[in-house]
């Protein structure tokens, strides 16, 4: 069973991930392979995210990233909602 550490390990591997993508933007077009596999990762890792969080309220911890990877509904977001979310996080328009 993982921890909360892990839930925080996780979601800082996918703030690098996000990083990344970010700084990989100017050329995704040239390297679609490195783009397809990076976003990937990114939805894998906020799969990941999604279960444990619920894993761990289903166990009665009210953690504050719970709604994390998730919609309002419950559902996983989707990589369009993530690419909102990194805009909006680093200041963007």
């Amino acid at each position: 069973m993982l921890g909360e550490s892990s839930l925080e390990q996780r979601m800082l591997y996918l703030a690098d991930l996000l990083a990344e993508r970010q700084k990989l933007g100017p050329f995704m077009q040239i390297l679609p392979v490195c783009s397809r596999l990076l976003n990937q990762e990114i939805m894998r890792v906020s799969g990941l995210l999604s279960n444990q969080v619920a894993e761990l309220e289903r166990m009665g911890h009210d953690h504050p990233y719970r709604s994390l990877g998730q919609q309002p509904n419950g559902g996983q977001m989707g990589m369009m909602a993530w690419n909102a979310m990194q805009t909006n996080v680093s200041g963007g328009g």
